[in-house]
């Protein structure tokens, strides 16, 4: 009878292993920041991704590692870092190779952040390395500050940021105004979502996020994590 028994669990575990892969993304909290003054905003962001593909066997045995708090390895991983200029005439876009960004401050016209090697300034299309002569000219890193602020030499910061639902944070909302009827609206926590509010056109959603694992389908996928 036991026989019978070890027979059959490992009949069935071995049929569950060949049904076709679950497909799961994890779309992982995200974290920027935004800054603005009379005519334009800055939004730094970042976000990033896990996918996971499963057989209905492994899912059960992530479940329970879930329950005991291990971690399952995800089979993929994405991420993308982006700064978007906004105006009254759009939105730009343009990704950036600087992944470890931090304690992103204006400085008069210039826009700085701590990087890995030392401070980094955004030179309209990507941050750049400065040098210690320009480090120097700037205050030096006691300059970049990780606080919100309202209207500093006309500048204004607030840090913008989703969270998981079991993480209990208040949610958050804010606006900031441009010119010429043009306001961006930040609402957050989980789904977060900024929206460009223009006079004389539709209200466009420049970002969301929402924090959490979904099931997706074989072709999302592959889409999400550019699979041939």
């Amino acid at each position: 009878m036991k026989r019978s028994l070890v027979i059959a669990v490992v009949l069935i575990a071995s049929a569950l292993m060949f049904f076709p892969k679950l497909d799961f993304v994890r779309y992982e909290p995200s974290h920027g920041v935004l800054l603005w003054r009379d005519g334009e905003a800055y939004l730094l962001i970042g976000d990033a991704t896990a996918g996971f593909r499963l057989s209905v066997l492994e899912y059960i045995l992530a479940l329970v590692k879930e329950y005991f708090h291990a971690v399952q390895l995800p089979n993929d991983k994405t991420s993308s870092f982006a700064m978007m200029k906004i105006t009254p005439s759009g939105v730009e876009r343009y990704e950036d190779k600087m992944t470890k960004l931090s304690r992103v401050t204006p400085v008069s016209e210039e826009i700085y952040a701590g990087c890995l090697q030392g401070i980094c300034k955004w030179t309209g299309t990507q941050f750049e390395t400065i040098s210690k002569d320009e480090e120097k000219g700037i205050g030096g890193e006691t300059r970049l500050t990780d606080e919100d602020f309202s209207n500093i030499d006309g500048w204004s910061r607030r840090r913008v940021w989703s969270s998981l639902k079991e993480q209990q944070i208040q949610p958050y909302n804010f606006s900031a105004d441009l010119k010429d009827g043009t306001t961006l609206v930040v609402s957050g926590y989980n789904p977060v979502f900024i929206d460009l509010l223009r006079s004389g056109h539709s209200s466009e959603r420049i970002w969301y996020n929402k924090a959490g694992t979904r099931m997706v389908s074989p072709s999302e996928y592959q889409r999400t994590f550019r699979h041939p």
